[in-house]
């Protein structure tokens, strides 16, 4: 993956890969994505490793209208989502995060309820400090990335 267009990224974190793509033009953009993602997954089975093609995912991160239903990957036809997870993270295609902190909410909702059962074992001091490393721990994960100034209030 070194040899990229220059409106191509590639990442990868232990074994999931992400290729991100940027152009003003919607049809190079897409363009790109599929070739990148076709000559990635050659990489990989070329040296022995499988891919799961069925775990390929697609999200457009683009205002408007001009949204595309599916990319072409390897003769398989990839829907393009609206929301999906990276590491933790839901991604939304409008990148409000409505759909990341409703995953919090749930996650907050449950670690809530496990405290309130042991609780009453517990003195304050040790309340507080499983409170905080559940909550916390919940709440701040990947907050530099989705927790913006920008942020609505209502959120």
């Amino acid at each position: 993956m070194e040899i990229l267009p220059r409106e191509v990224d590639y990442y990868s974190y232990a074994d999931d890969s992400y290729v991100v793509v940027h152009n003003k033009d919607l049809n190079q953009a897409v363009s790109d994505l599929e070739r990148v993602i076709v000559d990635h997954v050659d990489q990989l089975t070329s040296v022995g490793m499988i891919v799961n093609n069925a775990k390929t995912e697609v999200i457009q991160f683009l205002p408007g209208s001009n949204r595309i239903e599916s990319v072409n990957v390897g003769g398989d036809s990839v829907p393009v989502l609206d929301k999906f997870k990276v590491l933790g993270l839901t991604f939304d295609s409008k990148l409000c995060w409505k759909a990341h902190i409703d995953n919090l909410k749930k996650k907050l909702t449950t670690a809530n309820n496990g405290v309130k059962l042991i609780r009453r074992k517990l003195d304050a001091k040790q309340t507080l400090v499983v409170v905080t490393a559940q909550a916390l721990s919940i709440l701040y994960y990947g907050a530099a990335v989705w927790l913006t100034p920008g942020l609505a209030k209502s959120q």
